[in-house]
């Protein structure tokens, strides 16, 4: 990692890439070995999924879910590190699968991963106006179950 003093972002990088790295690299053997709309719709799925359960995981985004929100609202050095390493890399992989599974033009995919992925940051950082709303004390089981179950139908609509 980049010379950066700040221990918060070392380990939320390391997280992300820990959590990340298998089911993007599934995703990619999945559209090396078809690249279909329907493929494509799979990959993302699981792209997705993974995302979505290390967001709502609350020992990890309690942990850093406000030094990450002070990052976005004045960006310091880790921001550039968060936004190379984490954040745009994300956007890309799922812009990408989302283009070959809706037949967007690439800054259209860009713009619909971007929705699609701070969509997740109601169940993140913005959890408890979720829960309120919602009248849910937590997301799991069930519950994220259905919060999955919204994505994949999105996921599955495009196109």
């Amino acid at each position: 990692l980049f010379n950066v003093p700040n221990e918060p972002v070392r380990e939320i990088v390391e997280r992300y890439r820990a959590r990340m790295v298998e089911p993007v690299l599934k995703a990619q053997a999945m559209l090396e070995a078809r690249h279909t709309p329907d493929e494509a719709r799979a990959a993302l799925k699981i792209v997705i999924r993974a995302l979505a359960e290390q967001m709502v995981e609350t020992r990890e985004v309690d942990a850093w879910a406000g030094f990450v929100l002070r990052e976005m609202a004045e960006p310091g050095p880790a921001f550039d590190i968060l936004f190379e390493q984490v954040w745009q890399p994300g956007v890309n992989i799922v812009g990408y699968m989302i283009g070959l599974a809706g037949g967007l033009s690439p800054k259209a995919a860009q713009i619909e991963a971007l929705l699609m992925i701070s969509s997740l940051s109601a169940f993140g950082a913005s959890r408890p106006v979720s829960l309120k709303s919602l009248g849910w004390d937590d997301v799991e089981g069930e519950r994220f179950a259905r919060v999955m179950a919204n994505l994949d139908r999105r996921i599955t609509e495009l196109g």
